[in-house]
């Protein structure tokens, strides 16, 4: 039905008798589906979570960054600008002297395979440099694998005069159990870590009208090894130790003075860069296996950056930024099982993701395929809600997740069940057919309005007859016999309440112009409740958030023609 002619059809109910007796006006039409969300990320990346200390962060990192203009052996396949803007937080760069100049180059820069190479001082002014400028809250790990001398770095640094006190320096803090917040770094300005493997070139160099700092990397952080196979068909999921690093069990800094714990930097990569390679290494269900499998047992700790080649393959962007934010896993199989679905970050700011739609910022997110899902470092008000509908109607299958108190993980094991893990999440859950294998779409972020969830059978049972939001203010009559929202005449005999505010009051009635003399129940809420059912409309209730009193001529029960919501007390 067009909405003029919805609106049309209430406009006319309004003048019947029965209605106009009791005064009701009827205003604009409440939407019933989150339709007007908007879809993907607000904005590509994802950003990072600033109030969480850097040493619980995680980041995609690309290997061999610069390696994406040579024929061969190449690692990535997008420039270094593109690999920012699409939210990669680490780079890895081979430097070596060339031409008196320190050069990024692939194994030597005299090497044919190198067509294009670049001056490190180049990489920062052209496209690291201006794109920390243009993004001030972005964070930026640089590690150099450096074939260089000191005088030879100092000299190349100081061509980007840019990165004057804009490093992170571990000696202008002060100690503590954690590392500085992302808050803490970018208002002092220390957004750019840069790391070294030489034991040679670490220190502080003079840049510019400041200084630039570069860490050793052992100092700082532990490393596994980087080789997962040689050939596509060998997969060495082991956590092994990097042969040249501090212990994957080490867990403090070396940094003087400092209790911060130590980074882990997980290499996923094969030895030579193919993207058939880096399809199965950053697919989310081998990254997930070898963060939770493998590497965790060697290092009791989620990973800093995730290093790997062709980011853009798989999941690694999104799998890295709901390690940081929190998020959920969706997964094939009930009980967390088969194959990982998508990793779905929750920023804290609203958005929503169709399955259905190729725009999507989130990647991965096959249609009709989840059944369970795993729920990652949420905080108390999370809300998640998932939906069979890709427009998220609410006549279909859906579930809402509210978190009622901070956790680490959490496996919800169905979406077709009520029952919640450990009282940690309530769970509303409204299903025609089933959800599970069947979800379309997800929303986070959006708290669940006020609203009625009416079904065929009582004690909420069979099919929803149709969803309706509360009004945000005055009231609103809705006849079934004539709404745009799919509430089919005479079929209700059961309701579920979500989210409902002290003072709003609903009249269900028999009559589909709102008159008293026929059957009617009215409920009033005395005050805030999540939730409550009505397993039928001929009793009364007395509640003490709510109170339900039934109007009996013949009988209510798969008679509902008609609905008045009201937003405040009589």
């Amino acid at each position: 039905m067009r909405p003029s002619l919805a609106r049309l059809l209430l406009s006319l109910a309004s003048v019947l008798p029965g209605f106009a007796s009791a005064g009701y006006t009827t205003p604009p039409i409440a939407p019933l589906t989150t339709s007007a969300m908007p879809e993907g990320v607000p904005s590509q990346p994802f950003g990072i979570p600033l109030d969480r200390p850097f040493n619980q962060l995680t980041f995609a990192a690309t290997h061999n960054s610069f390696a994406y203009y040579t024929p061969i052996l190449r690692n990535q396949d997008k420039n270094i600008g593109t690999q920012l803007r699409d939210g990669v937080g680490g780079l890895m760069l081979d430097l070596h002297e060339y031409k008196g100049r320190v050069f990024v180059c692939h194994e030597s820069c005299t090497n044919p395979i190198n067509t294009k190479i670049y001056s490190l001082a180049n990489w920062f002014n052209e496209d690291i440099l201006p794109h920390m400028q243009q993004h001030p809250e972005a964070i930026l790990t640089v590690f150099f694998e450096d074939q260089v001398t000191k005088a030879q770095l100092e000299a190349e640094l100081k061509l980007s005069p840019g990165l004057a006190n804009m490093t992170f320096d571990p000696a202008s803090w002060p100690d503590s159990a954690e590392w500085p917040t992302a808050r803490q770094m970018i208002a002092k300005g220390q957004r750019i870590l840069l790391f070294t493997d030489s034991t040679s070139n670490h220190g502080t160099f003079n840049v510019g009208n400041g200084k630039a700092t570069v860490m050793l990397d052992r100092d700082a952080m532990v490393e596994n090894n980087w080789n997962l196979g040689d050939t596509i068909f060998s997969h060495n999921w082991s956590c092994d130790n990097h042969p040249f690093k501090p212990a994957l069990n080490n867990k403090q800094v070396k940094f003087s003075g400092k209790r911060w714990p130590s980074l882990f930097l997980m290499n996923q990569f094969h030895s030579q860069g193919e993207t058939l390679h880096a399809r199965s290494d950053n697919n989310l269900s081998n990254l997930w296996k070898r963060v939770e499998d493998k590497c965790r047992a060697k290092t009791d700790r989620t990973p800093n950056f995730i290093a790997v080649d062709f980011y853009h393959q798989g999941d690694a962007l999104e799998y890295a930024a709901t390690l940081s934010h929190g998020g959920m896993v969706l997964w094939e199989g009930n009980n967390a099982t088969q194959d990982a679905v998508c990793a779905i970050p929750y920023t804290g700011r609203p958005y929503a993701v169709n399955f259905q739609a190729s725009n999507q910022r989130v990647s991965g997110c096959e249609n009709d395929e989840a059944r369970s899902a795993t729920l990652l470092n949420l905080k108390a008000g999370s809300v998640i809600s998932i939906y069979d509908s890709p427009s998220r109607s609410r006549e279909d299958d859906w579930t809402t997740l509210e978190v009622t108190k901070d956790f680490e993980k959490i496996t919800i094991n169905s979406f077709e069940t009520a029952r919640w893990p450990d009282g940690i999440l309530l769970k509303w859950v409204n299903h025609n057919n089933g959800l599970d294998g069947k979800v379309s779409s997800v929303t986070l972020g959006y708290p669940e309005p006020p609203m009625i969830v009416f079904y065929e059978g009582n004690h909420t049972s069979q099919n929803i007859v149709c969803t309706l939001v509360m009004p945000g203010s005055g009231r609103q009559f809705v006849n079934f016999q004539h709404d745009p929202y799919g509430c089919d005449n005479d079929e209700a005999r059961s309701a579920r309440f979500y989210n409902m505010k002290k003072g709003q009051h609903v009249t269900i009635y028999d009559s589909p112009n709102g008159a008293h003399k026929d059957d009617n129940i009215q409920i009033e809420i005395l005050k805030d409740i999540k939730y409550f059912s009505l397993p039928t409309f001929e009793q009364s209730v007395s509640d003490p958030s709510y109170r339900a009193t039934f109007y009996r001529k013949n009988g209510l029960d798969g008679k509902v023609s008609g609905v008045l919501m009201e937003a405040s007390n009589r």
